[in-house]
């Protein structure tokens, strides 16, 4: 032991510290072995209970007061692995000391002999009640070599104790002293053969209730066997799940992204679809300005090129946002939740974007509603004209023909008629001239005559100017059906115009819809993904759960591991106390037939000297000195408790963790 003197050892209790081993074995008053400890650092002061000496008694020395803390050598192995057990050491060391004994010639009386079996058996018992092992193997050894003394004085030839003793008293008193010696050296062996049993009734018990205590664990360990497989099952199918989410949220990950290069591939088309189809209204104006289109004729035009021009605003802001996604989205990308945020974001940003263009193509189709509307009152403008234009050319025509020419041409029948009538009243007037020759009235007609033709010639030449007066009107009757014509040509060219207008607009509406349709679907398509796919939160989640299921996964291994530990240090325990009793048994066993005939041949010495049969021991035991009190049964106080000190003989601590050692020492 002495090369742990001076050891850095670790100290147990609630507050662990570090000390030096100064001492090792036994306190003056207490059983079993103690380690004497000088402690160092902060808990020097708090846990130092003596300067290295008890109940007066100085032990070890250290370099400050109240530095010195006594413990039992178990607890101390318990922290300190490194440590050795002391029971076979502390066994040999007394059987040393018992050897160094000086033996007189002469054997002890009575009374020293009872004392000493006194001793024993009360070791003995302290011993069993404590549990600890007793040093009887040392008194065995001092006893058998006080019986080798005893035998080597008594075997000594009779010509040499004959010429010490030279008359017959002598020989008397040599017989009586030799009787006597074997009278003692029996009751020794009675009593030694008696405290042997007792030792080895208490190491087979100990050794049953360690053997008891070994099954026990043994089958505490085949009971924590199938649950300790059942723990490994359960940790490989946690582990196989976690594995499976991995994969899977490795797997949607990689969908994750190649939804992200569809829509930026999806954009990039539209892209381009939205600026091959820019170029295609700017070639059209260009058209329409160079044909010397006129605003005024179509007021939709401007309508147009304001939505044009909100197309190209939308087109240069995706190209922004589509260079700032570029931009952002890198291979390298670092962490992977925040790139998904990031995305989260765009596709909100985009869905905002798309209902803004909801809005405006509700905006258009409020406001091709309101063209056709116009178109329609436009329509009924121009019928309401056409109807208009008609009846004041009929009108006109009516009155030409009807007020004017209709009247002057009744009128000149009428004066056709009567020139008619006239001439034939002339012409009967002539036939009746041959008769009238005679008469005066000749003359009185000639001059009639005469009137009459003025009258007619007057006549026709109004008639004349009546045919001229009409053939005007024919002819402004032919202006206004070609200025009709006219309007009508007009009022086509104006429909053609409007039809135009109709077609450019549906053709506008077809370009703006077709150019809508692909982003509205890629709309649509992201917002089924994005229903689809999990969100940030949900992903958050898992892998905050699969944290959490390997965090406990690591803690319950930890603790099977631990416990497994445990119970393999007690099992290697309890084998390695196993082996020292059975040592301790066979050691026993070996000096029992030893003692045996050296048992025997006093008892026959005795019978061929005449002796007399010896007193029972408990007998002399009761006439000399006070009984021994040995228990029928023994009675172990930890017996029925699941935690029992054998230090302060409380229970709810074990004696490693006693609470009250500072207190007893």
């Amino acid at each position: 032991m002495s090369e742990l003197i001076g050891s850095r050892l670790v100290v147990p209790g609630q507050a662990r510290g570090f000390g030096i081993l100064k001492y090792v074995g036994s306190i003056e008053g207490k059983t079993g072995t103690f380690g004497g400890v000088e402690l160092q650092g902060p808990t020097a002061s708090s846990r130092g209970k003596n300067s290295g000496a008890v109940d007066g008694i100085q032990y070890f020395e250290v370099s400050q007061p109240m530095t010195g803390l006594f413990l039992p050598w178990d607890r101390l192995r318990a922290v300190n692995p490194k440590l050795p057990l002391l029971e076979l050491s502390r066994a040999s060391s007394v059987v040393s000391r018992s050897s160094d004994v000086p033996h007189s010639p002469t054997p002890p009386n009575r009374r020293g002999l009872r004392l000493n079996s006194i001793g024993r058996t009360d070791s003995l018992s302290r011993t069993t009640t404590n549990g600890r092992d007793s040093p009887h193997l040392g008194s065995l050894s001092i006893n058998i070599s006080k019986r080798s003394v005893a035998s080597r004085d008594f075997a000594r030839p009779p010509s040499t104790a004959l010429s010490i003793v030279g008359s017959r008293n002598s020989l008397g008193d040599l017989f009586e002293r030799t009787r006597q010696a074997q009278l003692h050296d029996l009751a020794a062996l009675q009593s030694e053969l008696t405290t042997s049993k007792f030792a080895l009734d208490a190491s087979t018990r100990e050794l049953q209730e360690k053997n008891a205590i070994l099954l026990e664990l043994q089958r505490t360990v085949d009971e924590l066997s199938p649950l300790l497989g059942d723990y490994e099952n359960s940790l490989n199918e946690k582990d196989k799940k976690l594995k499976k989410q991995r994969q899977e949220y490795d797997r949607a990950r990689e969908e994750w992204r190649q939804s992200l290069d569809l829509m930026l591939s999806a954009q990039q088309q539209a892209e381009s679809l939205y600026e091959q189809q820019i170029e295609d209204l700017k070639e059209e104006l260009t058209k329409l300005s160079v044909n010397g289109f006129q605003s005024e004729a179509d007021p939709g035009v401007a309508k147009m090129q304001s939505r044009l021009d909100e197309t190209l605003t939308e087109n240069a802001r995706l190209k922004l946002q589509l260079q700032l996604q570029l931009s952002q989205t890198t291979p390298n990308e670092v962490d992977e939740l925040e790139h998904i945020e990031l995305l989260e974001k765009k596709i909100y940003m985009l869905t905002q974007d798309v209902s803004s263009i909801e809005i405006v193509l509700e905006e258009s189709q409020k406001k091709i509603k309101a063209k056709d509307a116009r178109i329609a009152e436009l329509e009924i403008a121009l019928d309401d004209l056409k109807d208009e234009n008609i009846l004041a050319l009929l009108k006109g025509v009516d009155a030409l023909s009807v007020d004017g020419w209709g009247a002057q041409e009744a009128q000149l029948k009428k004066q056709i008629e009567d020139l008619e009538r006239q001439v034939a009243e002339h012409k009967g007037k002539e036939n009746e001239i041959p008769k009238l020759t005679d008469s005066g009235e000749v003359t009185k007609l000639e001059a009639e005559l005469l009137s009459s033709k003025s009258q007619v010639e007057a006549q026709l030449k109004k008639i004349g100017e009546l045919e001229e007066s009409l053939q005007a009107a024919a002819s402004r009757e032919q202006e206004l059906k070609d200025s009709i014509k006219t309007a009508t040509s007009k009022e086509q060219e104006l429909e053609k115009t409007i039809q135009d207008a109709f077609a450019r607009e549906e053709k506008l509406l077809a370009i703006s819809s077709n150019e809508d349709a692909p982003l509205l679907k890629t709309i649509e398509d992201l917002k089924h993904e994005l229903k689809m796919r999990p969100s940030f939160d949900e992903l958050t989640e898992l892998q905050m759960a699969l944290d959490d299921v390997e965090r406990l996964h690591t803690n319950e291994v930890y603790l099977k591991e631990k416990e497994l530990t445990a119970l393999k240090e007690e099992n290697v325990k309890l084998r390695h106390e196993v082996d020292i009793l059975k040592i301790r048994i066979a050691e026993c066993d070996n000096e029992i037939p030893l003692k045996t005939p050296v048992n025997n041949s006093p008892i026959k010495n005795g019978a061929s000297s005449g002796s007399t049969s010896l007193p029972d021991p408990e007998v002399w035991a009761k006439n000399d000195s006070l009984p021994i009190y040995s228990p029928q049964t023994r009675f172990d106080p930890s017996s029925g408790r699941n935690d029992w000190c054998g230090l302060c003989e409380r229970d709810g601590h074990n004696s490693l963790n006693c609470p009250y050692e500072n207190d007893i020492f």
